[in-house]
């Protein structure tokens, strides 16, 4: 619970009250934006504001203060003991509402593909055993105003949504916030899984602007030149010739070598955080800039046909 006593400089979720600003106790100072707790937004835009056009760009925390009172949350630790990469992770899920997740089979589901055991060499030729310690458990509105997780490491939200969510497109936000499809695969969340993990997809979206076409209007996520027909942040259709590979999904080599480099390069007392703020900007292994060319110059964006949507 916060405090504004005298001589206390903090407010709501724990961050620093700024009373120079508005007078005390109406701005507080998230880092690198203000938040004026009187109306829940922020007085800047968010810069990542392109990629939710759904919302306004002055909101904070999803829209949802006390669920999600601290974006800057820890959503995965990697730590390293002797020859093992542990990486951790709890996922939240709140049932609170008409939408609900089955939590027993969303664990079985993220542990068929994340419970493994993987390896990995850096480059000095040293070997490591890759282990993820991930967690699924449901949580109640009255948990959060008893307990605000987001201050606790390794925490991640996500909201059941119905089909009628995003065209039944599952998501997530911030590297930390997921709106989770009731109802879909294994592979699904698994892959959503990865995001909180801090990877990037491995396709891009195309729409047919075709008019005479009957796939018009249609949107195909289509696997970037690099990806492999089983990497699970891919996607199934093959980006030349569209044809459908829907090849049994797994998390790769290449996806365990980008978070194991990232705990190890990261170490900070003892572990890596892995969140927004510790990522690079696209986030761990994202396509190539070969990748990206090779896509801008075969589905040029607005063209006739197939294109970058």
């Amino acid at each position: 619970m916060s405090r504004n006593g005298d001589g206390y400089r903090y407010g709501f979720g724990g961050h620093e009250n700024d009373n120079e600003v508005k007078g005390n106790g109406n701005h507080i100072s998230f880092g690198d934006y203000g938040y004026d707790p009187r109306i829940g937004r922020r007085w800047n835009i968010d810069p990542l504001s392109m990629e939710y056009p759904w919302q306004s760009p002055f909101l904070s925390s999803d829209n949802n203060p006390i669920f999600f009172n601290d974006p800057n949350g820890k959503n995965a630790v990697g730590t390293i003991s002797g020859n093992t990469i542990t990486v951790s992770a709890t996922v939240y899920v709140y049932n609170g509402g008409k939408n609900k997740l089955d939590i027993a089979k969303t664990q079985k589901a993220i542990n068929s593909y994340w419970g493994k055991d993987f390896k990995y060499k850096d480059e000095q030729g040293k070997s490591y055993n890759v282990k993820f310690d991930i967690t699924v458990k449901e949580i109640t509105f009255g948990d959060l105003l008893l307990k605000p997780l987001s201050f606790e490491e390794g925490a991640n939200y996500v909201y059941p949504k119905d089909g009628t969510f995003n065209n039944n497109r599952s998501n997530v936000a911030n590297n930390m916030v997921g709106n989770w499809i009731v109802g879909k695969d294994d592979r699904t969340y698994s892959h959503e899984m990865g995001h909180l993990l801090g990877l990037a997809d491995l396709y891009i979206d195309l729409e047919c602007y075709n008019p005479f076409s009957e796939n018009h209007g249609e949107t195909r996520s289509v696997s970037y030149p690099s990806a492999t027909s089983d990497e699970l942040m891919s996607s199934s259709y093959a980006w030349t010739t569209f044809s459908f590979k829907n090849k049994d999904k797994k998390v790769t080599q290449r996806s365990i070598n980008a978070i194991a480099e990232f705990v190890i390069k990261n170490q900070n007392n003892g572990k890596t955080v892995i969140n927004l703020n510790t990522l690079p900007e696209k986030g761990l292994d994202p396509p190539t800039e070969e990748d990206e060319k090779t896509m801008k110059e075969t589905y040029p964006k607005g063209a006739t046909g197939w294109s970058i949507k």
